[in-house]
């Protein structure tokens, strides 16, 4: 994975779940990113998104921004 390819992201966390990351990362020996990089993937992959909730809702946000979709396909 290339560099210009990684999104950043800041996450808050309350400061029990910050300790438990921390503690976490400490007995794994990796880092903090990289328990919740691991922690996202296994969720991705046991929760998959259900793809009947995700045609509908790619239909809502075409309803919703008809106009800006619209404008777009005739520039």
């Amino acid at each position: 994975m290339t560099m210009a390819r990684v999104k950043a992201l800041s996450l808050r966390l309350d400061p029990q779940a910050y300790k438990r990351l921390y503690l976490r990362a400490q007995v794994e020996g990796v880092s903090m990113n990289e328990v919740v990089k691991r922690a996202l993937n296994a969720h991705f992959a046991t929760q998959p998104i259900d793809r009947e909730r995700l045609l509908e809702l790619a239909r809502e946000i075409a309803a919703r921004d008809a106009t800006l979709l619209e404008a777009l396909a005739k520039a």
